[in-house]
């Protein structure tokens, strides 16, 4: 401008939530993350952006604010784990299927994509499959006699 003067300021106000995590540029109004987020501890965060127009000293210069919602999407960061990663299980004779290993958990929200755990058995005797990928169910291949 003219006079030198910044036309325009922006500014976080301290009200937003998780404040700490987020810089505003006071020239461009760009904002940026500057932490790591978690969607199972806080799923959206709310930012009131304070925007002043500098031109008129204060008290005349005038101020602004927007609202603005971030929300924190989820993805599959929690490694599923067994409660028991080593055991010894009996099957009685002639028995077609049988759970052998305890459901599998991990620490994703129940209920959401990244919480789906899936089941396979690798480097094992040809005859056990999972029954579904989905639930710890292993299928024998014929009855062990």
């Amino acid at each position: 401008d003219m006079l030198g003067l910044q036309p325009v300021v922006f500014a976080l106000s301290l009200a937003s939530t998780g404040n700490s995590l987020f810089r505003i540029n006071a020239t461009t109004g760009e904002i940026f993350t500057v932490g790591s987020f978690n969607y199972e501890e806080v799923k959206s965060y709310s930012l009131d952006v304070l925007v002043t127009d500098t031109v008129l000293p204060p008290p005349l210069a005038s101020t602004t604010a927007a609202t603005l919602t971030v929300t924190i999407t989820d993805v599959n960061d929690m490694v599923p784990t067994f409660p028991v990663t080593a055991a010894v299980w009996s099957v009685p004779e002639n028995t077609l299927a049988s759970q052998l290993f305890s459901a599998a958990a991990d620490g994703d929200q129940p209920g959401t994509p990244a919480s789906t755990v899936t089941y396979s058995v690798v480097n094992s005797d040809p005859r056990f499959g999972v029954i579904s990928a989905f639930t710890p169910l292993v299928s024998l291949g014929g009855t062990l006699d």
